[in-house]
C-alpha cells in the first residue's frame, strides 16, 4: 500500500495526476489555516466543480491561472477550466514534485478538450 493511502490528503498532490494532465473547473478560492504550531499560514485553497480534493495556491499557480483568466480577482474564476499537470520544480538544493497550470486545449494538454464527469476524475487522476 502507497503511502499516500496510508495517510490521505484532501489536497491534491503531483503523484494523484496523470502525466499528461486532469482538466478540472474552479468552483472557488477560499482562504484557509494551512499548517499547524509555528508553521500555520493563511493560503488560498482553491476547490473544484468535478473533483473532491482542494488545492493550495503558491504564488507560481495563483499568478499563472490570472493570466490564463484576464483576472487576478480569484472571485471571476468560478466555472473557469483548466488543466492541473504534474511536473518538477527546485526547492533549495532539491528538485522535487510540483503542480502546474495550463489552458484547456493548450499545445501542451493531452487530455481531451471536453469536462470530465466527475467520477472520472475522481478515477483516473484525484484519488482520495
Amino acid at each position: 500500500m502507497k503511502r499516500s493511502e496510508h495517510f490521505p490528503s484532501r489536497f491534491v498532490q503531483a503523484s494523484d495526476l496523470r502525466p499528461e494532465g486532469v482538466t478540472v473547473t474552479i468552483d472557488k478560492v477560499r482562504m484557509e489555516e494551512i499548517g499547524s504550531g509555528a508553521d500555520k499560514k493563511l493560503k488560498p485553497v482553491m476547490t473544484f466543480t468535478n473533483a473532491s480534493k482542494s488545492m493550495v495556491l503558491n504564488s507560481v499557480n495563483d499568478q499563472t491561472i490570472g493570466e490564463l483568466i484576464g483576472s487576478d480577482d480569484d472571485r471571476e474564476w468560478h466555472g473557469e477550466r483548466i488543466v492541473l499537470y504534474p511536473t518538477t520544480t527546485s526547492f533549495g538544493s532539491k528538485i522535487v514534485p510540483c503542480i502546474r497550470i495550463r489552458a484547456v486545449g493548450g499545445e501542451a494538454a493531452a487530455v481531451e478538450d471536453r469536462e470530465p464527469g466527475a467520477e472520472e476524475v475522481e478515477a483516473a487522476a484525484v484519488q482520495g
